[in-house]
């Protein structure tokens, strides 16, 4: 156990040492597609499903960046189930917000903070079911080259206006970003 502390210490110093910076900049934009996992809860049982999205950034400094976001997820195959009369069978959303970047090396953790529209439909639901969110989002983006980054994000939605009844919605979803302007 100790030579695998040992060993792993060792490789993250050398990683750091050599690692080429990320230099995020101000007046950089970034465009990317999303794809993963989504759960919706609805009342206590969760539901997990896929989903996908796209995202744009701009740089406003090297550290704060404006947000732009939707995704598409489906969140219950099911069709009208008078068992969960509530369950739609997609979200999706469109939200706007701010962001916070740590530079380090070509790994990039960020966080984010974003409120927009949602809109479930589908399902039990007889209309679609347009609503108020906000979202807390953590990522770590791999920059490939000042050009291209993949990344991992987590998104934690609250629908402000149902809370009651949609008590959780997470995304878990891969990135993949172009970047230009810099």
């Amino acid at each position: 156990m100790t030579a695998r502390l040992a060993a792993g210490a060792v490789a993250a110093v050398v990683v750091a040492l050599t690692a080429s910076p990320a230099r995020a900049r101000e007046k950089e934009h970034r465009f990317g597609l999303d794809a993963g996992l989504t759960m919706l809860t609805v009342g206590s049982t969760p539901y997990i499903c896929c989903g996908l999205g796209a995202h744009y950034v701009y740089g406003l400094t090297d550290a704060f960046n404006f947000l732009a976001e939707g995704s598409a997820s489906v969140v219950s195959f099911r069709g009208p189930d008078p068992a969960a009369p509530s369950l739609p069978t997609m979200a999706s959303h469109l939200t706007t917000g701010l962001g916070y970047t740590l530079d380090v090396a070509t790994f990039v953790p960020y966080g984010g903070v974003l409120v927009g529209g949602y809109l479930l439909n589908g399902g039990g639901l007889s209309s679609p079911m347009p609503l108020v969110g906000a979202e807390v989002e953590l990522g770590l983006d791999w920059r490939l080259s000042h050009t291209w980054t993949v990344g991992f994000v987590l998104r934690q939605h609250e629908l402000l206006t149902k809370l009651s009844t949609y008590a959780s919605y997470t995304d878990a979803f891969f990135t993949f970003d172009y970047a230009w302007g810099w």
